[in-house]
């Protein structure tokens, strides 16, 4: 049976906050149309309504775990719906253009989001947004549209079904999201805060003092460390003493004041363009887009938080624009290169399920094996982002990242043999992120195959007296 929300659901719009409101540093975070993307709300790149300007009229605009959001402007957002976690019970405001469904007791908020986050339901909100340049969803023509309704027990099994799954999902995530923070953390320590350096000139006698002033405030720290290690007071495994060896114990000044520690690199190690360590640093073709068949095209849409997302990938018709040659590798760092707020992010292919090329907006680094190894590579590039999103030029909404400019960004190399010893280390933590993402798209399926089958009556689930 299809019903209208409106009937089982009402429906509140965000609160219409003044620019001027949300200039604070901090405070309570507000959630724009930007937020709601990829079935989620997140809370990144968010704005500040101050706390001291919080009153009892905007309560009603304040967010809880679980509620279920849709942006209700914008060509490419409206329609969109995600799902607001909230576990640590934060105030959290909603902006105008994003609205908040109220769920009466005969409709599950968990049962709502599933069937209005499905792609098919994407696309009935989306096609129902008024005006051409900008489409707009009223509450009224929200709450028009018609969803299946079963009875409110069926509706919380399907929730907690389909749950579950998320649940899982999420386990993965958070999984990949800690791989991704150790070999990150690892290779600050080792290749850009110079730890072992450090341990190794003071392991040796030397001073603080006896630093470079450049480097005895790191120093002081090193040793600082080094003493909580030895206390107790802080858990850390020593490096294993052949890779130790393999650092230097002193340090060189570079010319180039902005690399390394104030210009300081360890001993014997170099400096290279990027240039100089690639064999490829070229941007994408400009595709002949096709609906069906052809080969995937990666998008800057596609890169974002340090990884892939091959579902958002549209596919060019190699018949009408020839990508001989252009073909993606695993172990390309692939650069976004066009537009604020999205140029300089970075994400290195790990696995590569068909062919695969890049539009013009994306830049492919591919790194010389015989000079720096492919996933030591890869967190170099990660660790140099921020320098590289800094790179562009342009005017605002404009900015570009060249080619060039990019080809003679500098950075800082360990010695092959170095690199050579910790290369399988950044391996394992990339390929544990790979099975987790095959997982993650295999529970993502069964959760989208199960919800219109569970809908339909064609599954049902079973109670525990059918058990019995």
């Amino acid at each position: 049976m299809l019903v209208s929300l409106g009937e089982h659901c009402n429906f509140l719009g965000g609160f219409a906050f003044k620019s001027q409101d949300l200039k604070d540093p901090e405070g309570i975070p507000v959630i724009k149309i930007k937020n709601v993307n990829n079935k989620v709300v997140k809370m990144n790149d968010v704005q500040f309504f101050s706390e001291e300007k919080m009153n009892e009229k905007l309560n009603k605009f304040l967010l809880a775990d679980g509620d279920v959001l849709i942006a209700m402007t914008g060509q490419g957002s409206v329609g969109r719906v995600g799902r607001f976690r909230n576990l640590n019970n934060k105030k959290v405001l909603l902006n105008q253009r994003v609205g908040k469904f109220v769920p009466k007791q005969s409709l599950d908020l968990g049962y709502l989001y599933y069937i209005l986050s499905s792609e098919k339901y994407e696309k009935i909100l989306f096609n129902a947004a008024s005006g051409s340049g900008q489409p707009n969803l009223s509450p009224d023509i929200i709450k028009s549209i018609k969803i299946p309704y079963l009875p409110i027990d069926e509706q919380i099994k399907v929730s907690k079904v389909l749950g579950a799954l998320d649940d899982k999902i999420a386990l993965n995530q958070k999984s990949n999201q800690t791989l991704e923070q150790m070999a990150q953390a690892l290779f600050k320590s080792w290749f850009v805060d110079f730890d072992p350096v450090f341990d190794n000139a003071l392991a040796s006698g030397m001073s603080v003092n006896d630093f470079p002033e450049a480097l005895q405030k790191k120093a002081e720290q090193r040793q600082q460390v080094q003493q909580q290690i030895a206390n107790g007071e802080l858990d850390a495994r020593p490096l294993p003493e052949d890779i130790q060896q393999l650092f230097p114990s002193e340090f060189e000044q570079s010319d180039e004041p902005s690399i390394g520690i104030n210009g300081w690199i360890p001993k014997g190690w170099e400096i290279s363009d990027l240039a100089e360590i690639t064999t490829e640093l070229r941007r994408g073709i400009s595709p002949k887009y096709t609906e069906e068949g052809g080969i995937q095209v990666i998008n800057q849409k596609c890169i974002r938080n340090h990884e892939i997302n091959f579902s958002l990938c549209r596919r060019n018709n190699p018949e009408l624009r020839k990508v001989a040659g252009r073909e993606l590798l695993i172990g390309d760092v692939l650069v976004n290169s066009t537009g604020v707020g999205t140029l300089g992010r970075v994400a290195q292919v790990h696995s590569l399920p068909e062919p695969t090329i890049v539009d013009s907006h994306v830049t492919v680094v591919r790194p010389n094996v015989e000079k720096i190894l492919a996933y030591t590579f890869g967190q170099l590039m990660l660790a140099n982002e921020r320098s590289i999103e800094a790179l562009g030029e342009g005017s605002t909404g404009q900015t570009e990242l060249s080619r060039k400019i990019l080809s003679e960004q500098k950075v800082v190399l360990p010695p092959v043999n170095l690199a050579t010893k910790i290369e399988d280390t950044f391996k394992s933590y990339a390929d544990k992120q790979v099975n987790n993402r095959v997982q993650i798209a295999s529970l993502e399926k069964t959760r989208d195959t199960l919800l219109p089958k569970l809908i339909s009556g064609e599954l049902t689930i079973p109670t525990a007296k059918d058990c019995a």
